[in-house]
C-alpha cells in the first residue's frame, strides 16, 4: 500500500490518528486529529507533541523502537485540559524512524464538545472574512460625510446594521471556541431578567417560574455564549413539558467559589433513556451546545432527577463577584462632560446612572438625529461621544465623521456588535470602538483610558 493510499484510509478513521518525525513535530494528521490539533493552543501545534500531549510523568514517547499504550493529559492554558488514551508506535518518516500516535478519548462529552468548537471555528472564520468586506465599505461610505444624497445613506444605514447583526451571530459561533472567547464579567441574575420575554415565549407565560436573584452572581465568562447556554437550557424545558407540568428557574451562589443556574421541571418525570440523552445525544435530545459553552468557561453540568422541585439541570460556573466588586471600587471618576447615544432604553439608563455616579456630566440622546443636533448645540463642552453604531436616523459612524469634521473635536468612543477586526479600511484605523454587550467596569475602564491619553 503506497502512502497516498495508507492516509486515505486512515482518513477513514473516527478516532485520530496522527504522525510526528523523529524530534516529534507532526507531520500528518487523518481528518479526526485535525479536529484534535483545532484544540491546541495556537502556535503550540508547531511544537513537539510532547509538549501539549504528556503523561503524569510528563512524556508522551517511549524508548525508540518502543510501543506504549498510555494516558495523558491535552495542555491547555498552562495546565491539564482532557485526558485522553494513547497507542504511541514506532512510524517510519523520510528515512528516519518517526511515532505514529492514535488516540481514543477517554471523555466522550468532550470529544463532542471538541467536534462543535472546530466545526464552529470553521464556518465563523469563513464568514468573518465576508463580513469586514461588508461592515468595512459600509463603515468608509457612512464616514464619508454629508455629501451622499439621504436616500443612498439610508441604505448604507441598512448594510450596516444587517452587517452588525451577522456579526452578533459569528461571535456566537466563535464563543464556542475556548481559544476565541470574550472575557467580561456577567451577572447570572442580569443574564435570567434579560432573557426573561423569550423564555416565556419559548416554555409559556403560564408554565415557567422566573427567580431573578437580588444579590449580584458574577462570572467571567462570553456574554453570548452564556445567552445561548441560557437559550439551551430554556430550549430543554420547553421539550420536556410537552406532556404538560411547569417549569421554574433560579440563580443562586454556591458557597463562595461558585455560582449555580437551574432549570426544574415540576410535576414531570425523566427516564433512565431521556437522561442518559442529555450527555450523549447528538440528535437535539442531547444539550452539546451547553456542554461546549462550559467547556470552554470552566464549568460543568448537573442532572439531580430526585431534586426537591422534580428534576432538574444545573449550570455550575466559578464565581467572580469578589474580582468583579474590586474592579467596581477601583473605577476611576471623572468629571468631564459626555454626549451619550443609545436607542435601547434600559441600556441608555442604566450607562447613564452608572456614569453619572462615577462624576461625569451625561448628556443623553436616543437616536442619531436628536444626537446630531445636541452635538451641534454642545460641541464646545463635551469631551466624549459615546455612542452605538446602528441607531434609528444617523449612524454612530456619521456622528463620529461629525465630530472629527467640527472645531472643537470631541473624542468618540463607538459601542459595537462587532469588533474592531471588522473595520478593515487602513482608514478607520483610528476608530476606538468598545464591543457590546459591555458592563459598567468595563465602561468606565474604557471611557477613562480614552479620555487620559494625551
Amino acid at each position: 500500500m503506497n502512502k497516498k493510499d495508507l492516509e486515505r484510509l486512515l482518513d477513514q478513521l473516527d478516532e485520530p490518528v496522527f504522525g510526528c518525525d523523529e524530534d516529534g513535530i507532526v507531520v500528518y494528521a487523518n481528518r479526526a486529529a485535525a479536529t484534535l490539533l483545532g484544540e491546541v493552543e495556537e502556535g503550540q501545534d508547531e511544537n513537539p507533541a510532547d509538549t501539549w500531549l504528556q503523561g503524569d510523568d510528563g512524556l508522551l514517547f517511549p524508548q525508540v523502537g518502543e510501543s506504549v499504550e498510555r494516558d495523558v493529559w491535552l495542555l491547555r492554558g498552562g495546565g491539564r485540559g482532557r485526558r485522553l488514551r494513547v497507542r504511541v508506535s514506532p512510524w517510519p518518516y523520510s528515512g528516519a524512524l518517526g511515532w505514529a500516535v492514535h488516540v481514543k478519548s477517554l471523555d466522550p462529552q468532550a470529544d463532542r464538545a471538541a467536534g462543535m468548537q472546530a466545526i464552529a471555528r470553521l464556518i465563523a472564520e469563513q464568514l468573518g472574512e465576508h463580513l469586514k468586506v461588508i461592515i468595512s465599505n459600509a463603515s468608509t461610505g457612512l464616514m464619508g460625510g454629508p455629501s451622499a444624497p439621504e436616500a443612498e445613506a439610508q441604505r448604507l444605514r441598512d448594510i450596516h446594521a444587517a452587517g452588525q447583526s451577522a456579526a452578533v451571530l459569528q461571535r456566537q459561533l466563535t464563543a464556542l471556541d475556548a481559544r476565541d472567547r470574550t472575557r467580561a464579567y456577567v451577572d447570572l441574575g442580569e443574564l435570567l431578567n434579560d432573557a426573561t420575554p423569550s423564555l416565556r415565549a419559548l416554555i409559556g407565560e403560564d408554565r415557567l417560574r422566573l427567580d431573578v436573584p437580588d444579590d449580584t452572581l458574577m462570572v467571567t465568562g462570553d456574554p453570548d455564549a452564556l445567552a445561548m447556554l441560557l437559550d439551551e437550557l430554556g430550549g430543554w424545558l420547553r421539550d420536556a413539558l410537552t406532556a404538560g407540568g411547569e417549569a421554574r428557574m433560579w440563580a443562586v451562589a454556591h458557597g463562595d467559589d461558585h455560582v449555580r443556574l437551574c432549570a426544574a421541571l415540576i410535576g414531570v418525570t425523566l427516564s433512565q433513556t431521556d437522561r442518559e440523552r442529555l450527555f450523549t445525544s447528538d440528535d437535539g435530545g442531547g444539550l452539546t451546545l451547553a456542554l461546549a459553552v462550559l467547556s470552554a468557561h470552566g464549568g460543568r453540568l448537573l442532572l439531580e432527577p430526585g431534586a426537591r422541585f422534580g428534576p432538574t439541570l444545573t449550570v455550575e460556573l466559578p464565581s467572580a463577584s469578589r474580582a468583579a466588586r474590586t474592579a467596581q471600587r477601583e473605577a476611576r471618576l471623572g468629571n468631564e462632560t459626555i454626549l451619550l447615544v443609545e436607542d435601547e432604553p434600559t441600556t441608555l439608563e442604566w450607562m447613564t446612572e452608572s456614569l453619572r455616579r462615577l462624576g461625569y456630566r451625561v448628556i443623553a440622546a436616543d437616536n442619531g438625529i436628536t444626537a446630531s443636533a445636541l452635538l451641534r448645540e454642545h460641541r464646545a463642552e463635551l469631551d466624549l461621544v459615546l455612542t452605538d453604531v446602528v441607531l434609528p436616523g444617523r449612524s454612530g459612524l456619521e456622528l463620529y465623521a461629525e465630530c472629527r469634521a467640527g472645531r472643537p473635536a470631541p473624542r468618540v468612543l463607538l459601542m459595537s456588535g462587532y469588533s474592531s477586526d471588522f473595520l478593515g479600511d487602513p482608514h478607520l484605523t483610528d476608530v476606538q470602538l468598545l464591543q457590546k454587550p459591555v458592563g459598567p467596569t468595563l465602561l468606565a475602564a474604557a471611557i477613562r483610558e480614552l479620555l487620559d491619553r494625551p
